[in-house]
């Protein structure tokens, strides 16, 4: 990791399908590397045969960070930001600490919002495995993440506190210009 932090920061998060890899490709047309958490959790819970749907991820998730403390995965994260980057899928506040401690005031932390029913289509399109859920179900398992208890995964918190939220309800073309003037303003500083 470089630690001159001569570089840009720029921290993800919100609700399932709520828009969090559409905004980092937008900021990766403006040159930055995109890390997923998300994919990067995938990847290892692949690794050991643990199924990808979002019950068996969250639990996955869950125990690791009771194995290796609840940094995880970002403390692995972040020694692959060398430059401006862009991290999508923070899931709790500690996670979120070691980003502004370690990035300090090159750090942004933004909040990506939709309303359940506009994430839920938007699920339902994108196809992924774990994605053929009932509304009900997609609910449920949305509330495991967003209520925390044992810090491992307190999204409510995450996303209250995120220095910046961008509506994505509307139009993929509204999206790309809030974010276009969010980046522009976050450039100008």
């Amino acid at each position: 990791m470089n630690t001159q932090k001569d570089f840009i920061v720029i921290g993800v998060t919100g609700e399932p399908s709520s828009g969090k890899d559409t905004f980092a490709q937008i900021i990766e047309e403006k040159g930055f590397h995109h890390i997923s958490g998300g994919d990067f959790l995938r990847e290892e819970a692949k690794k050991i045969g643990v199924p990808l749907d979002r019950t068996s991820i969250t639990n996955f998730v869950m125990k690791m960070r009771k194995e290796k403390g609840l940094q995880y995965p970002m403390d692995i994260v972040i020694e692959n930001v060398f430059n401006n980057t862009v991290i999508s899928g923070m899931r709790n506040t500690t996670e979120v600490d070691l980003l502004k401690n370690t990035f300090g005031n090159k750090f942004y932390m933004v909040a990506v919002t939709a309303t359940p029913e506009i994430r839920y289509e938007r699920m339902k399109k994108r196809g992924r495995i774990g994605d053929e859920v009932t509304f009900e179900i997609f609910k449920k398992e949305e509330s495991v993440e967003k209520r925390g208890g044992s810090g491992t995964h307190e999204l409510s918190k995450v996303i209250e506190n995120a220095d910046y939220k961008i509506d994505n309800s509307g139009s993929g073309e509204e999206f790309k210009k809030k974010v276009d003037e969010w980046f522009r303003g976050i450039i100008k500083r």
